[in-house]
């Protein structure tokens, strides 16, 4: 039989919890020695309550020495509960606008460690990923490693997916952070892509605190780089590391280093470089097919070259098989995620200065920053200035009771700075003599 959808879905970019979906009509799966095989439901829900399963938190080990005997070993997860979490989803139009191209196979590769009954899966914008609506399952490839192909007739320039697992249940669980894009760009022409890929756990920091705007455009903010791009060459591979970095001061850099001598054969002055393109730290290389498998790590490096930090965990392995292009997405592996930072806490009616009112202003705080550059501090902490006139008595002066998210509070402006009425300014200078 066919089914209908009338509400396409898109798992968003602004969620950091997992959600599910109820379904109406119950999937069945036919177990085999080698794969396994989902029918996809016929109706989907996404506005149900549910509770969230666990997902998992990646723990590696700290110590590392680069050595090119070293093989690459699978992680250990252990499960964190979640609570309860209710979800409404937005429908949205799902974009089918596509680039006709000659046919290309990319492959969608995960590491990721399940429990008994469980697949994981695949979705996306495209119709031969389930425009969001039914999942594509990946086969089993052992220690830890998903996988499937699909034959694309018609690339988008920007394609959008995210992986999922299909628990015991019949759940659907998303995995955590913003849709991942891939951009086809000429690649695909050249032959089949591969997207090896890391699982983003929701209670990973880099899906959360860490890459909110305070962290990202202010504690470590740095301008966007320009990534060069290679072109294809027979005989070789394009590889594009696409790498998360958190807690990456603005004098420091990101690099990567290797067995093999396109990257640098393990020495740290020639490891290659990064480039900054929010939110990850991204470069393309292209590797000859002699070079295959190699080993590999990433690093950070202060601006005079010392290294700062190598990534927690064994040796990253790639190896090759009939690729033209592999896109290796992941996240640097630490443990060490405390972050330390030094600050003033003020209420905007504690500062004084001879400009003000006596109430303390906005443009007082100008003032603050000046000091807190001095003193090397990082943070400002200030009481909420919202507008509190809603009873015109004095319960306006309690700051947690806004009118308004949005309003800010009149008390606190500075009159010179808002009006040209050169009587206000006269009445405003008198004040300020009294004062």
């Amino acid at each position: 039989s066919t089914s209908t959808y009338t509400s396409p879905y898109n798992p968003s970019s602004s969620h950091t919890t997992p959600y599910s979906f109820t379904e109406y009509v119950t999937p069945s799966y036919t177990t085999s020695s080698s794969t396994t095989s989902f029918t996809a439901p016929s109706i989907y829900n996404p506005t149900s309550s549910h509770t969230t399963p666990d997902p998992f938190t990646q723990h590696v080990t700290p110590s590392y020495t680069p050595s090119s005997s070293s093989t690459d070993t699978t992680s250990s997860y252990k499960a964190t509960p979640l609570t309860t979490t209710s979800y409404t989803a937005t429908p949205i139009t799902p974009s089918l606008s596509s680039t006709k191209i000659n046919a290309s196979t990319i492959r969608f590769k995960i590491d990721y460690f399940t429990r008994h009954g469980e697949t994981v899966v695949v979705l996306g914008n495209h119709f031969q990923l389930g425009d969001w609506h039914k999942p594509q399952p990946l086969a089993w490839k052992g220690s830890g490693l998903w996988s499937v192909d699909v034959t694309f007739n018609f690339v988008p320039d920007r394609l959008e997916y995210k992986y999922g697992v299909i628990d015991e249940q019949k759940k659907l669980v998303w995995e955590g952070g913003k849709n991942r894009v891939l951009f086809t760009r000429e690649a695909s022409k050249y032959g089949p892509m591969e997207c090896y890929d890391t699982w983003k756990a929701s209670s990973s920091p880099e899906e959360g605190y860490l890459y909110t705007s305070l962290f990202t455009d202010t504690l470590f903010g740095r301008p966007t780089q320009t990534c060069p791009l290679v072109v294809y060459r027979a005989g070789f591979c394009i590889i594009r590391f696409q790498i998360r970095v958190s807690l990456v001061t603005p004098d420091q850099d990101v690099f990567v280093v290797g067995s093999s001598s396109e990257l640098g054969s393990w020495r740290i002055d020639q490891a290659k470089p990064l480039y900054y393109n929010k939110p990850d730290f991204v470069c393309e290389l292209l590797m000859p097919i002699s070079s295959f498998p190699f080993e590999f790590k990433f690093l950070i490096k202060n601006s005079d070259g010392t290294m700062a930090k190598w990534e927690d965990g064994v040796n990253r392995t790639l190896k090759f098989g009939t690729l033209t292009t592999v896109v290796y997405s992941s996240i640097f592996r630490r443990q060490d995620y405390n972050w330390r930072g030094a600050g003033i806490v003020i209420p905007i009616f504690s500062i004084r200065t001879h400009k003000g009112m006596g109430v303390g202003e906005f443009s007082d705080l100008k003032t603050v920053v000046d000091l807190g550059v001095k003193l090397g501090t990082k943070i400002i902490q200030i009481l909420p200035v919202n507008d509190t006139s809603c009873f015109n008595t004095w319960r306006d002066s309690y700051p947690y009771s806004a009118l308004s998210v949005f309003a800010l509070h009149p008390l606190y402006l500075h009159i010179p700075a808002i009006t040209t009425n050169i009587q206000i300014q006269k009445q405003a200078a008198r004040t300020l003599r009294w004062i």
